[in-house]
Protein backbone atom coordinates (compact mmCIF):
# COMPACT_ATOMS: atom_id res chain seq x y z
CA UNK A 1 0.00 0.00 0.00
CA UNK A 2 1.24 3.28 -0.84
CA UNK A 3 0.60 5.95 1.71
CA UNK A 4 1.84 10.49 1.78
CA UNK A 5 4.49 11.28 4.45
CA UNK A 6 3.94 15.30 5.56
CA UNK A 7 6.38 16.36 8.17
CA UNK A 8 5.27 19.83 8.55
CA UNK A 9 7.13 22.60 9.81
CA UNK A 10 7.27 24.02 13.48
CA UNK A 11 9.38 24.55 16.68
CA UNK A 12 10.25 21.61 18.18
CA UNK A 13 13.30 20.04 16.35
CA UNK A 14 13.52 22.33 13.44
CA UNK A 15 16.61 21.29 12.55
CA UNK A 16 16.59 17.49 13.47
CA UNK A 17 15.80 14.55 11.25
CA UNK A 18 12.38 12.42 12.21
CA UNK A 19 12.74 8.94 11.44
CA UNK A 20 10.17 6.83 10.50
CA UNK A 21 9.64 3.12 11.35
CA UNK A 22 7.43 0.62 10.87
CA UNK A 23 6.18 -2.29 13.21
CA UNK A 24 9.28 -4.46 14.67
CA UNK A 25 11.82 -1.26 14.52
CA UNK A 26 12.11 -1.13 11.11
CA UNK A 27 13.31 1.84 9.76
CA UNK A 28 11.25 3.10 6.53
CA UNK A 29 13.35 6.86 5.87
CA UNK A 30 14.27 10.01 7.77
CA UNK A 31 12.74 13.34 6.99
CA UNK A 32 13.22 17.22 7.13
CA UNK A 33 10.86 19.65 8.02
CA UNK A 34 8.73 20.93 5.59
CA UNK A 35 9.43 17.88 3.82
CA UNK A 36 6.33 15.61 2.15
CA UNK A 37 6.84 12.03 0.18
CA UNK A 38 5.09 9.04 -1.28
CA UNK A 39 6.45 5.89 0.51
CA UNK A 40 5.36 2.05 0.01
CA UNK A 41 4.21 0.44 3.17
CA UNK A 42 4.75 -4.03 2.70
CA UNK A 43 2.45 -6.34 3.84
CA UNK A 44 2.03 -7.41 7.13
CA UNK A 45 2.84 -4.35 8.33
CA UNK A 46 0.90 -3.56 11.75
CA UNK A 47 2.23 -0.15 12.46
CA UNK A 48 4.22 3.06 11.68
CA UNK A 49 5.55 5.71 14.29
CA UNK A 50 8.62 8.18 14.48
CA UNK A 51 11.33 8.57 16.51
CA UNK A 52 14.40 11.23 17.47
CA UNK A 53 16.82 9.72 19.64
CA UNK A 54 15.24 7.82 22.39
CA UNK A 55 11.77 9.53 21.89
CA UNK A 56 9.05 8.15 19.84
CA UNK A 57 5.78 9.71 18.52
CA UNK A 58 2.19 7.44 19.05
CA UNK A 59 1.80 4.95 17.33
CA UNK A 60 -0.23 4.55 13.73
CA UNK A 61 -2.47 1.22 13.06
CA UNK A 62 -1.22 0.56 9.61
CA UNK A 63 -5.66 -1.16 9.47
CA UNK A 64 -6.68 2.77 9.92
CA UNK A 65 -4.67 3.36 6.07
CA UNK A 66 -6.25 3.76 3.25
CA UNK A 67 -4.24 3.52 -0.01
CA UNK A 68 -2.98 7.44 -0.73
CA UNK A 69 -4.26 8.27 2.68
CA UNK A 70 -1.70 11.05 3.92
CA UNK A 71 -0.11 11.34 7.53
CA UNK A 72 0.70 14.37 8.58
CA UNK A 73 3.02 15.03 11.11
CA UNK A 74 2.67 18.50 13.03
CA UNK A 75 5.47 18.94 15.73
CA UNK A 76 4.46 21.44 18.31
CA UNK A 77 6.40 23.52 21.22
CA UNK A 78 5.24 23.95 24.88
CA UNK A 79 7.17 25.45 27.68
CA UNK A 80 6.24 22.54 30.13
CA UNK A 81 6.51 19.89 27.01
CA UNK A 82 10.74 21.11 26.89
CA UNK A 83 11.57 20.94 30.65
CA UNK A 84 10.12 17.72 31.02
CA UNK A 85 12.06 16.15 27.44
CA UNK A 86 14.92 18.07 28.96
CA UNK A 87 15.29 17.09 32.76
CA UNK A 88 12.93 13.69 33.02
CA UNK A 89 13.71 12.18 29.78
CA UNK A 90 10.17 12.52 28.12
CA UNK A 91 9.30 9.25 26.10
CA UNK A 92 6.81 10.80 23.94
CA UNK A 93 7.78 13.83 21.07
CA UNK A 94 5.29 16.98 20.76
CA UNK A 95 4.63 15.90 17.12
CA UNK A 96 0.95 15.35 16.65
CA UNK A 97 -0.41 12.93 13.85
CA UNK A 98 -2.98 13.90 11.57
CA UNK A 99 -4.62 11.46 8.80
CA UNK A 100 -6.16 12.50 5.85
CA UNK A 101 -7.77 10.46 3.28
CA UNK A 102 -7.68 11.37 -0.89
CA UNK A 103 -9.76 14.14 -0.27
CA UNK A 104 -8.17 16.11 2.15
CA UNK A 105 -10.52 15.19 5.13
CA UNK A 106 -9.22 14.24 7.92
CA UNK A 107 -9.61 10.59 9.67
CA UNK A 108 -9.98 9.57 13.66
CA UNK A 109 -7.29 7.50 13.69
CA UNK A 110 -7.34 4.47 16.53
CA UNK A 111 -3.75 4.75 18.17
CA UNK A 112 -1.83 2.15 20.17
Amino acid sequence: MKIVLDYKKGWFGKFRKLKIYLSGDVFLTGMKQGQRMEVEIPEKTESLFGKMDWAKTEKIKIEDLSEGDCVEMVPYYSYEHAQSYRFFGKKSLPIRIVIRNKDGFQKSPETQ
